[in-house]
């Protein structure tokens, strides 16, 4: 997979819907079939493959990932689950496998917001996001997510891009853990019980452009109002939540020459925590530092919110099945928080989650060195392949 999209520096840029995750999707598509998997697409561009079961009214096992990346990004964030997935679909496949419920492999479509906003395809897919709204937004070049998903889609005929609850008895989506935890505790691989919340805002001041020999105290920058706010965000979080982080990694000045009073500064923070209340907490105390700052600078501020996603716990019941599963095949596990997002937080709404984790080679992620080892990836194969076996053989798990 990271033949589509690998940059000059070893890395990966396969952005949502460009040409290189639109040619990784459809190298998938062929991989799929060959395994004689069912495939669809839905109106937002996620991909499905079917493998039916002896009752396909029943509701759908589901399992996958992403395979859209960060620019210059890794070559396992997201595509390793899906990596997983196939793997485990065509074991089944080899050994003649039939399962009770019909299983599916899914592939969500933008969940980085390197190019669109973040979790697209499982937002729109599970009501959050209406496929309307979704298509209005646009890229940097100003390419709607209507006219990328169109390109994507081609001339085929589009499912209804949002599923209903228990649509999915139970989704499992594997991933590597971006972090260095299990890898520091020697564990073969982790199991999730919670998921950190997201939020993205898009933050910006506004003042007076002119000339760089204007008088220090006749400027109004907003510059140095956006520089002041970044430069006080990790004391502000500190003071709210012991466990929140915040990142500013995009940066916009206009007009963007080096002898001009900027007219606007605007950026993209997103910060995350385990607990809702500091997220709140950390949002209000923020948003009261930033007012003053503009005030006492006499520049323009205003805050608009990109994206949004609660704290996710995982189903207790899957936490302890794939706990168990890994158990009896002798591997070493412990249970982990993810304090990365992922889609599967936004499917919680409509079934019961979980996820396994493979160990990253040095907790990097999100860069061309990004690694897990072939025989990590194997364990985890081994523990989604028993897990769904023992899910398929009952059928539904239900729902209250």
């Amino acid at each position: 997979m990271s033949r589509f999209g690998r940059d000059t520096e070893e890395g990966v840029t396969r952005l949502a819907f460009s040409d290189s995750d639109i040619a990784a999707r459809e190298y998938l598509r062929k991989r799929f079939e060959s395994l004689d998997l069912i495939v669809t697409v839905d109106q937002i561009g996620n991909l499905f493959a079917r493998r039916n079961g002896r009752n396909n009214k029943l509701a759908v096992l589901g399992i996958g990932s992403h395979t859209d990346s960060v620019p210059n990004g890794g070559k396992f964030d997201g595509v390793a689950g899906i990596a997983v997935a196939l793997e485990v679909l065509r074991i089944l496949n080899e050994r003649k496998y039939e399962s009770n419920q019909p299983i599916e492999l899914v592939v969500l479509a933008a969940e980085e917001g390197s190019r669109f906003p973040i979790f697209l395809g499982s937002k729109v897919m599970t009501g959050l996001m209406s496929l309307e709204d979704a298509y209005r937004f646009e890229d940097a070049n100003g390419t709607s997510v209507k006219e990328a998903v169109t390109k994507t889609l081609g001339s085929e005929h589009a499912e209804s891009a949002r599923k209903p609850v228990g649509y999915f008895t139970a989704w499992i989506e594997p991933h590597v853990e971006q972090g260095s935890v299990l890898e520091q505790h020697g564990c073969n691989l982790g199991i999730v019980t919670k998921i950190v919340g997201i939020q993205q805002l898009h933050v910006a001041f506004g003042g007076g452009s002119g000339h760089a020999g204007t008088p220090m105290n006749l400027r109004r920058d907003p510059m140095v109002a956006a520089a002041t706010l970044i430069a006080e965000l990790p004391r502000i979080a500190s003071r709210v939540s012991s466990h929140l982080v915040v990142t500013v990694g995009a940066l916009k000045v206009t007009p963007g020459a080096s002898n001009v009073i900027p007219r606007i500064a605007e950026f993209v923070m997103d910060f995350r925590d385990f607990e809702l209340d500091g997220m709140e907490r950390f949002r209000r105390v923020m948003n009261q530092r930033a007012s003053e700052i503009a005030e006492n600078l006499n520049v323009s501020y205003s805050i608009r919110e990109i994206s949004k996603s609660s704290p996710t716990p995982m189903d207790e019941t899957l936490i302890d099945l794939i706990e168990d599963t890994a158990n009896s095949l002798a591997l070493r596990t412990m249970r982990i928080v993810s304090r990365a997002g992922h889609d599967t937080q936004n499917i919680s709404r409509i079934a019961r989650c979980g996820m396994i984790f493979a160990p990253s080679k040095g907790g990097i992620s999100h860069a061309p060195s990004e690694f897990t080892d072939w025989r990590q990836l194997t364990d985890v194969t081994d523990v989604l392949l028993h897990v769904v076996q023992n899910l398929s053989i009952g059928g539904q798990l239900g729902f209250s």
